[in-house]
């Protein structure tokens, strides 16, 4: 049984949220254009565009039904043609039951819409006293009931059961042990327990498991995260021994997510709801793996695979903070070492748009004499160690931005943090960047891919060369960097 998720960026569930409040006693009508992240576990239907009819494009609106002028219906369903499917929303003044009047049109609703996209869905849902309804089919799927609604904005991320949902057997988490976490739970405040619980009920998706991704899930760990999807190809080697939380005697050579698993399972036991796997991001079945997840943490060495985890956000519409730490030599020799935290989110700045730079991205797996970008650099090829301190300080400055984004902290989430460790310099670097509107990443115009996922348009699609070349989907580089 999949799991069917309504994903909504803030701005339109506070359109659709407007839109059906007030005293008006007859039917309204709210429409999204869908895209979609399907799973063996779950569907994921994407709100990226809304479409709110004006009074004089209805035809009929009554306490029982509303419709719309059959050219206004025709000119939506054109609209859904590259899309994965079309919501179609109306609010009801008493509980979110569908009528006898509902259940005859429907069907019929649903056949419109799947003669424009034959393969994909059609979801009809009902606003009412109560909460939210809704059912979704496909032409080769009967009617499903949707079970969760995801909101995810800047600053926040909201997730609510359904009327009818299903997702109380699925594993949703109905209570913090409070005990356990009473002192985390006191430090939050009145809103600590429902953040806990929240992100005790998502699946986080932790891309790299080296030095910063180790010391970040060791403190998972005591947050009560038992959902987790580890990714990483990479073996522990005796000169990062020292840098990997988890390393015990006779783990070189060992892969880091089983290290990671093994240090997870011996804190949970067996009940924890781990995935490892165990390739280089960013190849298709580690991005296969993260579609199931619903925030991600970067944790890569490089800035190829950060960018691309970028893209990947974008697409499915999910947030991503992003960690990257390590040293470097300036030309005068000067050590600088230090780390940063960039945070991506629905509707908010994209990884690019608030400074990475993407002028030279090659796939360090494509080149034989890899250099790990955040090592210092001897000039003899040599990459000596990191060090774990950075590390730390990385991981910890990553759990401040996620407790301020699921309302542990009463405080606006950073975006960007960046930490100097020989001056011990802290700095804020929120408002440095601004989002470009034109970003093809996270921009509200037609070019950009914020919210296609799995059907990506044609002419998002560009060819690149081999040392550039990952999972197979690629927009043009830079064009959104400030």
């Amino acid at each position: 049984m999949k799991r069917n998720v309504l994903s909504f960026p803030e701005s339109a569930f506070e359109r659709l949220r407007e839109h059906f409040s007030g005293d008006d006693p007859n039917e309204r009508l709210f429409f999204g254009l869908l895209g979609l992240s399907e799973t063996d576990h779950q569907r994921e239907f994407i709100v990226r565009d809304t479409y709110i009819p004006e009074e004089q494009e209805y035809e009929e609106r009554t306490p029982v039904h509303a419709s719309l002028h059959a050219d206004r219906v025709l000119a939506l369903l054109q609209r859904t043609r590259e899309h994965s499917g079309l919501l179609a929303f109306h609010n009801h003044g008493g509980a979110a039951n569908f009528s006898v009047l509902d259940a005859i049109q429907a069907p019929m609703k649903a056949r419109n819409t799947l003669d424009f996209i034959a393969d994909g869905y059609h979801v009809e849902a009902i606003w009412g006293a109560n909460g939210i309804r809704g059912f979704v089919r496909s032409r080769e799927t009967d009617w499903e009931p949707i079970d969760l609604v995801k909101v995810a904005g800047p600053q926040s991320l909201q997730m609510f059961l359904t009327v009818g949902s299903r997702a109380p057997s699925m594993n949703y988490v109905a209570d913090v042990d409070a005990a356990l976490h009473d002192r985390t739970i006191g430090m939050l405040g009145e809103h600590g327990t429902r953040a806990l619980r929240l992100m005790q009920t998502l699946r986080w998706g932790v891309v790299g498991c080296g030095g910063s991704g180790s010391a970040w899930i060791a403190l998972a760990k005591f947050f009560g995260l038992q959902r987790l999807t580890l990714i990483d190809a990479d073996r522990a080697e005796i000169h990062n021994a020292n840098r990997l939380f988890g390393w015990r005697a006779g783990d070189l050579g060992e892969r880091k997510t089983q290290i990671a698993r093994r240090e997870l399972t011996s804190f949970f036991g067996a009940g924890a709801d781990l995935r490892t796997v165990d390739v280089w991001y960013p190849e298709p079945e580690a991005e296969a793996a993260l579609k199931d997840c619903d925030v991600l943490i970067g944790a890569v060495d490089n800035d190829f695979a950060r960018y691309e985890l970028a893209q990947f956000a974008a697409r499915y519409q999910k947030p991503l903070f992003d960690m990257g730490a390590g040293t470097r030599r300036t030309k005068n020799g000067r050590l600088k070492a230090g780390c940063q935290v960039r945070v991506q989110t629905p509707e908010g700045k994209c990884l690019v748009c608030n400074g990475l730079d993407t002028t030279d991205l090659v796939n360090p797996h494509y080149v034989t004499d890899r250099v790990h970008p955040g090592y210092v650099e001897n000039g003899d090829g040599d990459t000596p160690a990191n060090v774990v301190t950075i590390n730390c300080v990385a991981a910890n400055l990553c759990w401040r931005a996620i407790l301020s984004y699921f309302g542990g902290f009463d405080a606006p989430t950073p975006s960007y943090i960046e930490y100097e460790e020989i001056g011990l310099q802290l700095a804020d670097l929120s408002g440095a960047f601004q989002k470009q509107d034109n970003c093809p990443l996270c921009g509200e115009q037609e070019n950009s891919i914020r919210g296609w996922g799995d059907r990506l348009p044609e002419r998002f699609r560009v060819e690149v060369a081999p040392a550039n070349r990952a999972a197979g989907v690629y927009v043009n580089r830079g064009a959104g960097q400030s």
